[in-house]
């Protein structure tokens, strides 16, 4: 495997790899990335130099309180120390393909302390980090616009003026400079008419011209929500979300787990060929990996609950070769998620 950098025609870094099966270009200044393998028309199945985005649980410390927290967190977590997250890194990363680090925080953003100082040791490495939040404060909002590369701010319908927080964060962010503020938004039946008021602010509210996409998030039975009180969202209103979306011109995303429920609501799009280039099903574990707050891998953040045996990443003697490329359960989830097409095996999206 071979690893260039070169400036393009408008000064922008671009990150090259280069191996017989696997091959990346990555602009580090727009976030453009092009993936393929023994030629352009060869899309290769997972990258056996580890993983290029990596979702790390840095703090379980949160306030929000939802209903419907995967992790059920409370404001009495623990937080990743820098020293385990350094490890974390460098044992993941030996190949250098690493691309971005998302961050697993809190409501605030700020609730493990060394967050900035591990957003400057991933930067040094050449990769970005970003994250997501619900409430920051002035301090937070200036630290992310200055080190994140992109930031997601979460809308959670059940606090009482909700859209309004959501609107001043986003606001507050993009007012910093950041050029790409998401919305995360989980999506289940409970949830709909809430988004359709999130659409309608969007067009109406110049406070939510930089919200750059409204990006939804199939909701998961674990943690919190495995008590019950959310449903499922029907084929036929996700249909509607999508369509209304489009319609009103506003730009959406979508989890890598409802890839494949998107592209069954646009199949008769015009617009679906292009549709299919841009939307990337799951990639646990053949381009991204997880690791929860005390350095244990696991497929995604969904599946630590799911029967998985975990991999301790900050005490493991090599991590690329006695689990990402060789541990039996790494290859049999693998397997199993090529099979399926790599539609989730777990959770009914």
């Amino acid at each position: 495997m071979i690893i260039t950098k070169s400036m393009n025609r408008f000064g922008e870094i671009v990150k090259h790899v280069r191996s017989p099966e696997y091959n990346y270009d990555l602009n580090t200044v727009n976030g453009t990335f092009h993936r393929w393998g023994r030629n352009l028309e060869d899309d290769p199945s997972f990258s056996k130099f580890g993983p290029e985005l990596l979702d790390v649980e840095i703090t379980t410390k949160c306030s929000g309180g939802c209903p419907y927290c995967y992790k059920s967190n409370t404001a009495d977590g623990e937080n990743m120390s820098f020293e385990s997250f350094r490890k974390v890194i460098e044992n993941i990363d030996t190949n250098r393909v690493l691309t971005q680090v998302a961050f697993g925080l809190g409501k605030r953003g700020d609730e493990n302390p060394d967050l900035w100082k591990m957003c400057e040791l991933l930067r040094d490495r050449g990769v970005m980090p970003n994250g997501t939040i619900a409430d920051g404060t002035p301090e937070t909002w200036d630290k992310i616009s200055e080190l994140f590369g992109a930031c997601a701010v979460s809308a959670h319908t059940h606090w009482k003026n909700w859209l309004e927080i959501l609107t001043t964060n986003v606001y507050e962010l993009s007012l910093r400079g950041m050029a790409q503020v998401n919305c995360h938004f989980v999506l289940c039946e409970e949830t709909y008419d809430d988004l359709m008021s999130l659409f309608h602010a969007k067009k109406a509210d110049p406070r939510l011209e930089g919200l750059y996409a409204i990006v939804l998030l199939g909701m998961k039975r674990c943690g919190r929500a495995k008590a019950g009180g959310f449903t499922r969202l029907s084929d036929e209103k996700f249909r509607e979300v999508v369509d209304t979306a489009l319609s009103l011109g506003i730009g959406i995303g979508f989890d890598s787990c409802s890839a494949s429920k998107f592209l069954k609501a646009v199949k008769d799009h015009p617009d679906y060929q292009k549709f299919c280039e841009m939307a990337e099903p799951c990639e646990s574990m053949l381009f991204s990996q997880y690791v929860n707050v005390k350095g244990m891998a696991y497929p995604c953040s969904f599946m630590e609950d799911a029967g998985i045996p975990g991999f301790d990443v900050v005490n493991c003697k090599s991590f690329i070769d006695g689990f990402w490329n060789d541990e039996i359960s790494a290859r049999e989830w693998r397997k199993n998620l090529l099979n399926r097409g790599r539609e989730c095996p777990e959770y009914d999206i």
